[in-house]
């Protein structure tokens, strides 16, 4: 008798078929930022692709696209994620 060869480790992702801004949906806040000339043509042409993709206005790209874009920095960004904690942690116990 023959045993069936299962693969290992995690199973292939779905192929993406949406640009990844469209998961979350969040309250807002106005706040207004400088970037860099080159960023800031990336950016609009970035949300003119999207919003063509998808049928959804640039700025409401804009808006969905850089909350997306910077969630995933600060989720990167281990040291921000170990002193963020120090800090929460320290907040319970005052309370």
């Amino acid at each position: 008798m023959e045993i069936a060869k299962r693969p290992r480790g995690r199973p292939p992702a779905t192929p993406q078929t949406l640009p990844l801004f469209l998961h979350d949906l969040r309250s807002r806040v106005k706040q207004q930022m400088i970037i860099s000339a080159p960023m800031a043509r990336e950016l609009r042409a970035y949300a003119g692709w999207a919003g063509q993709l998808i049928m959804m206005a640039p700025d409401e790209v804009l808006v969905r696209a850089v909350d997306r874009a910077l969630d995933e920095y600060f989720k990167r960004d281990k040291l921000w994620r170990r002193d963020r904690v120090g800090v929460l942690a320290r907040r319970d116990v005052e309370n």
